[in-house]
């Protein structure tokens, strides 16, 4: 489906996740999110066999936010301190055609003010780092 308003939910801070669902957090209208997974990739070839090991996975990304006043003033507060949160947002219209993507920690970094249509957003970076294992980032086909 195509990625837009109709299709796609508001970015979700701070939810957990659970069998599919993200519940709690807080809701926010965004211009989406970027995601770079940084893998190192090497390519073994040797005689009889070959593989691909990836290793040093280090994801970062950035989002823009619409925000409130108040919601401003946490948001920079929690940067400030590098106060982990959860992040997620889920694509698509129906059962069978979503895609939940989730982020279960991640530091915000970097914080700025992005102009878009004359609107003001905060945006900023962010690293996704793991909880348990290697699940800095969660791609669920639902």
């Amino acid at each position: 489906e195509v990625l837009n308003a109709q299709n796609t939910q508001k970015i979700k801070l701070g939810g957990t996740y659970a069998s599919g669902a993200v519940t709690g957090g807080t809701e926010f209208c965004s211009r989406g999110i970027t995601l770079e997974m940084a893998n190192e990739t090497k390519y073994m070839t040797m005689l009889g066999c070959s593989a691909i090991d990836i290793t040093n996975r280090l994801p970062t990304g950035s989002l823009s936010l619409e925000v409130s006043a108040a919601q401003e003033v946490a948001m920079r507060a929690e940067i400030n301190a590098n106060t982990a949160t959860s992040m997620s947002v889920l694509h698509g219209s129906a059962a069978g055609k979503q895609v939940l993507v989730m982020c279960p920690r991640i530091v915000r970094i970097n914080p700025k003010y992005e102009d878009y249509e004359g609107k003001l957003l905060l945006s900023h970076e962010f690293n996704a780092e793991p909880v348990s294992g290697n699940d800095e980032v969660r791609i669920v086909a639902m």
